[in-house]
């Protein structure tokens, strides 16, 4: 089984990444759409070229969690199968700035936050850009269900302005 583990430890200049943990009622004042995403998901990413031809479909398991100890206030661990049985694992971590979410490791760095004119709070997105020097940034659209017991979501890379790929991502709450 190979696994790819990406500790997103903080280095977003002018945050701590020893803020405490937001919780209950903290965090959702933090943010109202990933408070009420915490648990289990499980899903299908589906992966497509910039031609919209799709390349591929993986199973997906998400956990996110919100540690009441420890550095970060946010933990979230990405389970994916290959089409060989393969799992690929990513974990990945956060640290508040306010109402966003900050993100930053050697490979990536970037923010999450709710859609400020979505009333109903349903609405989120996520910003990454690709360190490696290729120009990649990844832009996200995540929607959760009026019930909360399903999600929505939809990235998009682009090297310039230009797309070079899509994910479609739906999930369902596991009970």
């Amino acid at each position: 089984m190979k696994a790819l583990v990406l500790a997103l430890a903080l280095s977003v200049p002018g945050v701590a990444a020893a803020q405490p943990a937001p919780a209950g009622a903290a965090a959702q004042a933090q943010t109202r759409s990933v408070a009420r995403m915490e648990g289990v998901w499980i899903g299908t990413f589906r992966r497509y070229d910039a031609a919209g031809l799709l390349v591929e479909t993986l199973p997906s398991e998400i956990h996110i969690r919100f540690p009441s100890t420890g550095p970060y206030g946010y933990h979230q661990t990405n389970v994916l199968k290959g089409a060989d049985g393969k799992e690929q694992r990513i974990e990945s971590y956060g640290a508040w700035d306010g109402p966003v979410l900050r993100f930053s490791n050697p490979r990536v760095e970037g923010w999450y936050a709710d859609v400020e004119a979505d009333p109903a709070g349903l609405n989120s997105v996520l910003s990454l850009t690709f360190k490696d020097g290729s120009g990649l940034t990844l832009s996200e659209l995540i929607t959760l269900s009026p019930d909360g017991r399903s999600r929505m979501r939809a990235a998009q890379y682009s090297i310039g302005g230009k797309l070079v790929r899509r994910t479609l991502i739906d999930e369902t709450r596991r009970p």
